[in-house]
């Protein structure tokens, strides 16, 4: 399950960041997670309500921004839905390997006081 070291890098990164902007109790914490990164949902927060315990993101709500896998085809100029099996564009019906989101997993925001 690695959903349990990312979210304790994800603690780690907030307390530092926290340190640097002064905050001293963190209310929320937004990650992007994108489609293709296999990170599942329940695991992150069940993790998140473990390992924040006793830290400064043990009140903190962990919110869960999912990014849909797209990708760009180069014919038609055009970004659009993709998932594991199908890359095709659907307007041109060619391949693309051009992927532009979906293996996300960013420390988007940090809220606190």
């Amino acid at each position: 399950m690695h959903e349990v070291s990312i979210v304790y890098d994800t603690i780690k990164m907030v307390e530092k960041h926290s340190q640097e902007a002064n905050i001293k109790l963190v209310d929320k914490i937004i990650l992007k997670v994108g489609e293709f990164t296999c990170v599942q949902e329940d695991s992150l927060i069940f993790a998140f309500e473990s390992l924040s315990k006793n830290t400064i993101c043990d009140s903190a709500k962990l919110i869960i921004d999912k990014v849909d896998a797209k990708a760009y085809c180069k014919h038609c100029k055009e970004e659009f839905s993709i998932d594991f099996m199908n890359k095709t564009c659907p307007k041109c019906n060619k391949y693309s390997n051009n992927i532009t989101s979906g293996y996300e997993l960013i420390l988007s925001r940090i809220e606190g006081e």
